[in-house]
């Protein structure tokens, strides 16, 4: 159920997006629909799940639930983890800032 509620119920459409593009996540969710297919669609996709595969699900949905869309662009233009990101962004390290700074040393740069 926490699952569901960190991504599905969550209002948050970054953190669903960010969920789902995940690579562990997508292959984990491609298996869970062939079980599910293979079973005449009994249930949900979840039920069909490992004990590995939900703690991967839980996990990651724990690491998606808070995502910003800043968030998202900072992963996209800079790389790394979501997971490092949002600790970054809890202690106050803006990604904006970051790009901003990015931007104006290359202006200078140009001069």
């Amino acid at each position: 159920m926490e699952i569901e509620s960190n991504v599905d119920y969550n209002p948050n459409n970054y953190a669903k997006a960010m969920f789902y593009a995940d690579e562990d996540v997508a292959e984990i969710m491609e298996r869970l629909y062939e079980r599910w297919e293979k079973n005449s669609r009994e249930g949900t996709p979840l039920d069909y799940a490992t004990v590995e595969e939900l703690r991967i699900l839980y996990y990651k949905s724990r690491i998606y639930r808070d995502a910003t869309g800043e968030d998202l662009i900072s992963v996209a233009v800079y790389g790394g983890s979501v997971r490092e990101r949002i600790r970054k962004r809890r202690r106050g390290s803006s990604g904006l800032r970051q790009l901003l700074a990015l931007f104006i040393g290359r202006l200078a740069e140009e001069e």
